[in-house]
């Protein structure tokens, strides 16, 4: 076991690479979060060629909807789920 302390708080860890690879996931599943809203803008916006000027209408009022509900989430995410009990 290899032990790394930060701010007074020690993690163990089972071999030497695995906090690498703890900071490797975590960095890349914070730059999937942040990308996330530019992600789904491109395909909202490839998916909208396809779309008839009645139906772009309804979705173009959908969109400040579906921004409000992710970034809920966003913050219920951080505020609830990651808070230790």
């Amino acid at each position: 076991m290899v032990a790394l302390t930060v701010r007074s708080r020690s993690s163990a860890f089972a071999s030497p690479t695995e906090p690498f690879w703890v900071y490797t996931k975590l960095a890349m599943y914070g730059a999937l979060l942040v990308a996330s809203p530019f992600i789904f803008w491109e395909l909202w916006k490839l998916h909208r060629a396809s779309l008839y000027k009645k139906e772009k209408a309804h979705g173009a009022g959908a969109d400040p909807g579906h921004a409000g509900c992710f970034l809920a989430a966003r913050v219920f995410g951080y505020r609830v789920l990651s808070t230790p009990h």
